[in-house]
């Protein structure tokens, strides 16, 4: 008998998740099929439609993305088995999702750029802890110069910054796995 308790998921999200994730697939093998009609025939409108098919397939592809990202990290954190965080590196990767980090010293700051215009900036993390118990603060600016401002310097700091790729996390030394390990009962407390 497994003394392990089932994670609990939303319904909702898995009916979604379930729903969504197979779209992309027919988008892409839709517009396989399109090309090589439009191959064949060189009617434009073939074209146009295998492209309109890629891209919807794209935008569909990142919900059921998120939804992971949902159910692995945030709805069901203690209880997620390896296999979902690993589904969720997949995932995310698949995604086009890069990591880098900074080589010259530790930044602790929290940046967003959203549709060239909007900017967070601040200690705030991006969990429900910072949002309500802890004491965080960030500035949000709806200013395109000032956006412009900070894509520049984001950049600047990304020409310091290593890729960090899920090899890399999968190959970090035994010592930080330990104490990973080790500082899971009072993770939630940092």
């Amino acid at each position: 008998m497994n003394p392990r308790v089932a994670p609990r998921r939303s319904v909702v999200a898995n009916a979604v998740y379930a729903l969504l994730n197979p779209i992309p697939f027919g988008c892409f093998a839709t517009a396989l099929i399109f090309d090589v009609i439009y191959l064949r025939t060189a009617v434009m409108q073939w074209d146009k439609c295998a492209a309109w098919l890629i891209v919807f397939g794209l935008l569909f592809a990142v919900v059921p993305r998120l939804i992971n990202l949902a159910q692995v990290w945030i709805t069901s954190r203690k209880i997620a088995t390896r296999g979902d965080r690993f589904d969720f590196w997949l995932n995310l990767f698949a995604a086009g999702v890069e990591m880098y980090e900074y080589q010259r010293t530790m930044i602790h700051n929290k940046l967003l750029i959203a549709d060239d215009e909007i900017v967070s900036v601040g200690s705030t993390n991006f969990d429900i802890r910072s949002f309500r118990p802890n004491d965080e603060a960030s500035l949000n600016v709806h200013d395109k110069s000032f956006a412009s401002r900070m894509t520049s310097v984001f950049e600047d700091d990304l020409g310091n910054a290593a890729a960090y790729t899920h090899a890399m996390w999968k190959q970090r030394p035994w010592k930080q796995k330990l104490g990973e390990i080790l500082i899971l009962p009072i993770k939630s407390q940092l």
